[in-house]
């Protein structure tokens, strides 16, 4: 559907898949496999995305400064994986 008095486009996210995303991939990994599961903040830098995925997973990789002070909001510091100059 094409909508004339938009001005811009917009992101839908589904926190629901994402639920079920991450459920899924981490069944696939064996109970006794030791892990930690990092988001990559460069992937998408939304705070939203990352408020709901602090508590679900274990970090975020970030690679630049502007990363790192997104991801203090959310994560703390023993959480990150810095990467990048």
């Amino acid at each position: 559907t094409t909508y004339s008095n938009s001005e811009s486009p917009c992101l839908v996210y589904d926190f629901g898949l994402l639920e079920q995303v991450l459920f899924e991939f981490k069944k696939q990994i064996p109970e006794n496999f030791n892990y930690k599961f990092f988001y990559a903040i460069k992937a998408n830098a939304n705070e939203e995305i990352l408020r709901y995925l602090s508590d679900r997973i274990d970090g975020v990789d970030v690679a630049s400064l502007a990363e790192l002070k997104i991801a203090k909001k959310f994560f703390n510091s023993e959480k990150n994986s810095i990467n990048g100059p």
